[in-house]
């Protein structure tokens, strides 16, 4: 294992790994690295078998200059050479939850230099994000967020976009409790080994307690609503 110590900062709150673009293959990781003063920055390392990593230096992204709050991390492969990451940050720097939303960089060298991040979805309050494809190509990212009034993040909603970029929201929540109840933290959602379905993984907090727990929750198999094609001849024997 790898201790936060020998990645440079003082503690790491959300972490995210990606297959590296090395054509020997292995991976690249990127974590919420907050360092002596405060100030939050994703770094990254990278490994050869998943096990042992070795920081890269400089920083991979930052928001407000270490000011701005981040708190969640999905590292995305857009193509052979293109990497985003999606995040949850605060939009002023001031650290205020109920300015908490969902923001993109993106990499064009394969993850190690991104662009400013830029805000995915303006109006949705979220604390954590999980980004997937769907298998008709487009983008989609789960996100927990509160209901209205409350602090507890309750709800998992999603966001589709045909670009990875630009982001609607989708109608209804994709699973919800009682904020009262529980809350969800971490998130995050993968496809599973049948092509159909989807895996999402989530750090379940029991209500009035600190007791924390992972909750699974797997897509239900497709409903059949058209058949290709849409006639067929039936011939004698």
């Amino acid at each position: 294992s790898t201790s936060a110590g020998s990645l440079d900062v003082s503690s790491i709150t959300a972490a995210s790994v990606v297959p590296s673009t090395d054509p020997a293959g292995g991976w690249r990781m990127y974590y919420v690295g907050i360092d002596g003063t405060g100030l939050y920055r994703v770094l990254s390392a990278t490994s050869t078998n998943g096990l042992t990593w070795g920081k890269e230096t400089g920083t991979r992204v930052m928001q407000n200059s270490g000011q701005g709050f981040i708190g969640s991390l999905s590292g995305f492969s857009a193509s052979n050479t293109e990497r985003r990451l999606y995040y949850v940050a605060d939009q002023d720097g001031r650290n205020n939850p109920a300015r908490y939303a969902v923001h993109t960089a993106t990499s064009g060298d394969g993850g190690l230099n991104f662009g400013v991040g830029t805000l995915t979805l303006a109006a949705a309050n979220a604390y954590a994000v999980s980004a997937t494809t769907m298998t008709g190509g487009r983008t989609r990212i789960f996100y927990t967020s509160p209901l209205t009034g409350s602090t507890t993040a309750s709800q998992v909603l999603s966001a589709t976009a045909l670009d990875g970029l630009s982001f609607v929201t989708e109608t209804d929540a994709r699973l919800s409790t009682s904020a009262s109840v529980s809350g969800f933290g971490g998130l995050v959602v993968v496809r599973s080994t049948e092509s159909f379905r989807w895996r999402m993984y989530t750090d379940y907090i029991i209500g009035g307690t600190t007791a924390v727990f992972v909750s699974h929750a797997l897509t239900r198999p497709p409903t059949l609503d058209s058949v290709s094609p849409a006639r067929a001849q039936k011939g004698q024997r």
